[in-house]
């Protein structure tokens, strides 16, 4: 019987399950947030067509899916006996806590907040948005220039594709509500390991 509650599925079959993960991908994609349109938005406007914002808008949400495919798998093989525990969630909050006072005492204390750039700095060098060693890109990342309105020229580039792949990728470890029903309702509850993924596609 094909039983569907977005809000709270519980006890899903395949089909139920697959179902669901379609109509929480359509509301996800419908639903303005803070982090997909934005993301999405500025690679589009960044290639200057509409042909370009299609091509990068596919290849970011392909490398999304496959993040997220990856975390389905795992869900369904051994994740989500665990993320179902209160042991889980309480030692997440402790964790969570104790980051979060000690990024406050650091800021109080310095008046900025502590980060990296390696990341970054890899990234721009790879995608071939800064040569290696650009002192540009080191003022960038220690925030002494804005690299919007360093040099207008670099404004008209369009967005590298494997940068949008990348961003995708990345951006796929973004936890929220419909990756916690996918994780912990959705995949496991296919039939095997083979379709453990299948709910993050019906998702997208």
């Amino acid at each position: 019987m094909v039983t569907i509650n977005l809000w709270n599925p519980q006890d899903v079959d395949v089909i139920s399950a697959l179902i669901i993960a379609y109509l929480l991908g359509i509301l996800h994609g419908v639903t303005p947030d803070e982090h997909t349109w934005p993301i999405t938005f500025s690679y589009s406007v960044g290639t200057f067509s509409s042909k370009g914002g299609a091509k990068t808008g596919l290849i970011f949400s392909s490398g999304f899916t496959l993040q997220r495919s990856i975390l389905s798998e795992l869900a369904y093989l051994a994740l989500a006996g665990v993320f179902m525990t209160t042991l889980a969630f309480g030692l997440t909050y402790i964790v969570v806590g104790i980051a979060m006072v000690g990024a406050g005492i650091y800021i109080a204390r310095k008046g900025s907040y502590l980060h990296w750039h390696f990341l970054e700095r890899k990234l721009g060098e790879a995608t071939g948005i800064h040569r290696k060693g650009s002192e540009l890109q080191e003022e960038e990342l220690s925030h002494r220039i804005n690299p919007a309105y360093v040099d207008e020229s670099d404004l008209v580039r369009p967005v590298p594709t494997k940068l949008a792949f990348i961003h995708g990728f990345i951006a796929g470890f973004g936890f929220g509500a419909f990756a916690l029903i996918i994780y912990t309702v959705l995949a496991p509850s296919m039939p095997n390991a083979f379709l453990g993924w299948v709910p993050v596609h019906s998702l997208g």
